[in-house]
């Protein structure tokens, strides 16, 4: 047996343990390398299928995941050496997709006001358990028309007949899911 004196490259790859489904996730393999040519591309499989996608080339890539479950991607990496020939090496690794969990929203607000007087309703106990808010909305008579100037945590309203309310809030997160409370 005769060997061609040339290793294989290093395939190395950083990404996250987890992701969230239709969020970008970034995979890294610059640090992948050859001792003994140069490292000609960089391919990547998604699906782990075998299929290593031609649009996805390059030691930087983004993905997103459809839907939740545990993936595998894997990075194939060739160099090319000085007398012309080729040698890929192929590394993997696992990640959980995990589905948009939506916001709490939660408000507080005195339980009576005078009429005329501003009315203060506080959302900021409102919380999202895997991301950001992006959001408030208030809805101060409860008739389904949400105010679109009073987006904040806090908002003040003024009532000008007496009468007994209800007060809907409409939180978003940062990926479109929505929760409402009354």
């Amino acid at each position: 047996t005769v060997a061609d004196g040339n290793p294989p490259p290093t395939t190395s790859f950083t990404a996250p343990s987890t992701a969230r489904v239709d969020r970008a996730v970034s995979f890294d393999g610059s640090a992948s390398s050859t001792t003994a040519g140069t490292l000609v591309s960089y391919e990547w499989d998604f699906a782990y299928d075998g299929q290593f996608a031609v649009e996805a080339t390059g030691a930087v890539q983004s993905h997103f995941f459809p839907a939740p479950g545990d993936v595998v991607v894997a990075l194939r990496v060739t160099a090319r050496y000085s007398d012309g020939s080729t040698k890929p090496s192929t590394s993997t690794h696992s990640l959980q997709v995990t589905p948009n969990q939506a916001p709490i929203a939660e408000f507080s607000a005195p339980a009576s006001a005078r009429v005329g007087h501003a009315v203060t309703l506080d959302a900021s106990p409102s919380q999202d358990p895997d991301g950001a808010i992006a959001g408030f909305e208030w809805d101060f008579v409860y008739d389904g028309a949400f105010v679109a100037d009073a987006q904040n945590a806090i908002a003040t309203t003024t009532y000008s007949t007496p009468g007994r309310y209800l007060v809907a809030l409409r939180v978003t997160d940062s990926d479109g899911a929505q929760s409402l409370l009354t």
